[in-house]
């Protein structure tokens, strides 16, 4: 018997950091993943769990099957994905399930979202499609179109998923001699809810699969099946509600759930101290395997690796609190991940260390320049390191464009995320980059070099090179980046608004498109401002055959989904954009018209406001001078006719004379000190040093009249009081 022939041991594949900043840990990365070995048993122990069929199959002592089903449930965040990829997959390859053995083969898909038709309008990318691609590129030999196109008739059959392994599995590219059709296969579906996508509402492939994991529980429960077929899914939790539209799928979920719960203190310790010490210990492997080749490595020539890693103690502390501060915050472990990878990359460059380097000391300033993007001041406790290292770094990436870059690049970004107006939450959706204005190229020299390399902020899905996406990395970057949330939060509002012209189009049309029911300006304002066009193109088109714009076809998507925006679909974008036409039109007469009336008034108005100055001077200034005169005319002519002689004969024989001037000497005092704030004000304007009118003649008026009675008043007072003799009463006295 010949045996089989020797191969070399496949590459150690080595993590680049011990820390992988916003996306998951992947399967290699297994040894970096603390914190999480309970959860990873009780994952496994679900998964191959035997539950009884039928209570009664209890009762009668017939063995229980297993479902060989589990669903991995919790909030963004919470490590779903790092527990399925670096967790439970490698345990499984350790006699997880004993029964099952340890040879396992994995194959981990995304449903997808968005799908975009190819160049000759068809969409041939769907949910099903891209799990056939994942499973095909496990089989042996080199992609073929037939072979993967087979494996998808497979799975729209019922039981799919059973059958592709057993019809497919002989196939796995496994090491020679290894029997593949022995070999297990645990198939993950992850982020599940994409599924359930506004974009997959229709998708006759999205319930396709809904079925086959329908499918897959049920003929397992009763020891149907393939048994060497084992499903993972994750989802996040707020998605339960929708599970609840599929038949079957509520208990399949109810049978097979596990809730990721989040980690203690002292888990948290073991995050931040433990994967630098092992991925040392895996740089102290490497140099060794480098000194074994032939011909050797000289390690001289390489930087020394240290014997541990040391945190300060402080920094460890400062990292475990701010953490137990987001406890109820779901990004809460992908926000230390990230500043984890900053500290790292700091310490590196502290000590002028490639970044497959391992530095001997992880410091307090490291952690502050991680938290302010190079800064090293020292954060008062009262500041988060993690939420603050998020925003500070994407702000400083953002920053370094070239400030032409910066307007397509949140473009970009826009386009990346979106915010569910059913629920109020911050989502991820894929982009084609093909489909952008910019095309692949132009996107990857975008984003290359800051956004998809490092901490990965965002994911360049280059599997198919066909259909290559670009997608956000984790949702906690859209909700720990103001800016980005801030794109979102807008976006959500032009849907609203967007539902809103949809809603008055529908009422124009069904009014018989009246002028009195266009748009009026502060609706078309608000259309303006959220830049209508770009959904519903140019409202100067010649002609509304042109194809829907992106915006149109992202925002109608959303419509189906909403109840209040389900009738809404049917609204043509003709019709929408001759009524946004015809309100501009009707909007800019209007303009002209009140241009016109306003010139029309302007001249009322002046001519008003010339004869309100008038009486107000008439009124307010010339009046009371014109008073005050008066008074000193009644004094002069009292005076005028009260005629003196030189020696009265008799006591009392002045009275006449007397009563005339003493009543024109008080009107002479009344006239040179009125009493009245209209005297006050005519006095001010005429004689005021900042009154333009004081040169006036009218202001001379009374000084001149003055000069001229006062004179004659009182001195024919005083002369008539020296040559009177005077008869009293008792109240009197006598005056000689």
């Amino acid at each position: 018997m010949s045996s089989a022939p020797a191969t070399d041991p496949p590459p150690l594949r080595l993590p680049s950091s011990p820390y992988p900043g916003l996306r998951p840990f992947l399967d290699h990365e297994e040894m970096l993943m603390y914190g999480r070995q309970a959860q990873v048993e009780d994952v496994v122990q679900r998964l191959g769990r035997p539950v009884h069929a039928d209570p009664h199959d209890a009762a009668a002592g017939a063995a229980p099957l297993a479902t060989r089903f589990v669903a991995v449930l919790g909030g963004s965040g919470s490590g779903k994905s790092s527990l399925i990829r670096a967790g439970v997959v490698p345990y499984l390859r350790q006699f997880g399930i004993p029964a099952a053995g340890d040879l396992w083969e994995t194959v981990v898909a995304t449903p997808g979202t968005n799908f975009q038709p190819d160049a000759d309008g068809m969409v041939r990318e769907s949910p099903i499609t891209r799990l056939a691609r994942k499973f095909e590129r496990v089989l042996r030999g080199e992609h073929r179109q037939e072979r993967c196109e087979a494996i998808e008739q497979t799975l729209r059959r019922p039981g799919g998923l059973g059958q592709m392994v057993e019809l497919f599995g002989p196939e796995l590219n496994l090491p020679e001699g290894v029997p593949a059709e022995k070999a297990c296969l645990l198939l993950v579906i992850d982020q599940f809810e994409e599924l359930f996508h506004k974009t997959n509402v229709d998708q006759p492939d999205a319930r396709q699969l809904i079925e086959r994991v329908i499918d897959h529980y049920h003929q397992a429960r009763n020891g149907l099946g393939c048994d060497r077929c084992y499903l993972a899914i994750t989802m996040r939790s707020e998605h339960l509600n929708d599970c609840a539209g599929y038949l079957g799928l509520p208990e399949a979920i109810n049978a097979g759930s596990y809730l990721v719960s989040r980690l203690d203190a002292p888990q948290v310790r073991e995050v931040i101290e433990k994967p630098a010490q092992r991925y040392l210990r895996l740089r102290q492997r490497e140099r060794q395997a480098l000194a074994r080749q032939d011909p050797p490595v000289d390690l001289s020539m390489l930087p020394p690796l240290p014997r541990a890693v040391a945190f300060e103690p402080t920094l460890v502390d400062r990292l475990v609190q701010d953490t137990g501060k987001l406890a109820n915050n779901p990004d809460h472990l992908p926000l230390l991940q990230h500043v984890l990878s900053r500290m790292w990359d700091s310490a590196l460059d502290r000590l002028n260390l490639k970044a497959s380097d391992v530095p001997d000391t992880i410091t307090l300033p490291d952690l502050w320049r991680a938290a302010q993007a190079g800064d090293d001041t020292p954060l008062p406790p009262e500041q988060n390191v993690l939420t603050l290292s998020l925003d500070s770094w994407a702000e400083k990436l953002l920053a370094s464009h070239p400030p032409e870059q910066r307007k397509p690049l949140l473009d970009l970004f826009r386009r990346l995320v979106y915010k569910d107006p059913r629920t109020g939450t911050y989502n991820q959706q894929r982009l084609y980059v093909a489909s952008h204005p910019l095309g692949t190229a132009g996107v990857r020299a975008l984003v290359e070099g800051r956004w998809i390399e490092s901490v990965d902020y965002l994911y360049w899905d280059a599997e198919d090179p066909e259909r290559v996406t670009l997608k956000v990395s984790h949702e906690s970057f859209i909700r720990g980046w103001k800016t980005l949330r801030e794109l979102a939060d807008n976006e959500a509002v032009r849907l609203e608004n967007f539902m809103a012209l949809l809603e008055a189009t529908r009422t124009w049309v069904d009014k018989g498109r009246r002028d009195s029911d266009v748009m009026d300006e502060r609706m078309l304002g608000r259309m303006r401002d959220m830049t209508i066009e770009e959904a519903i193109g140019p409202r100067d088109a010649a002609h509304d055959k042109d194809p829907e714009t992106f915006t149109w076809h992202e925002w109608h998507g959303w419509l189906g989904q909403l109840p209040q925006g389900q009738a809404l679909t049917e609204v043509p974008r003709a019709d929408v954009r001759r009524f946004f036409r015809r309100s501009n039109e009707v909007l800019e007469r209007r303009i002209a018209r009140g241009r016109n009336n306003a010139r029309a008034i302007s001249a009322l108005s002046a001519v008003v406001l010339v004869f309100l100055l008038g009486t107000a001077f008439s009124l307010l200034v010339q009046q009371p001078v014109i008073d005050r005169a008066e008074l000193y005319f009644q004094a002069a002519d009292k005076a005028n006719k009260a005629s003196l002689r030189n020696a009265y004969d008799q006591i009392g024989g002045s009275q006449i004379e007397l009563e005339a001037l003493v009543d024109a000497a008080g009107k002479l005092e009344l006239a040179r000190s009125p009493e009245g704030k209209r005297y006050t004000v005519s006095n001010a304007v005429l004689h005021g040093s900042w009154s333009p009118l004081k040169g006036l003649r009218l202001a001379n008026l009374l000084p001149d009249a003055a000069r001229a009675i006062e004179p004659p008043v009182n001195g024919k007072l005083r002369a008539l009081l020296t040559r009177s003799v005077w008869r009293t009463g008792s109240a009197s006295t006598s005056v000689a």
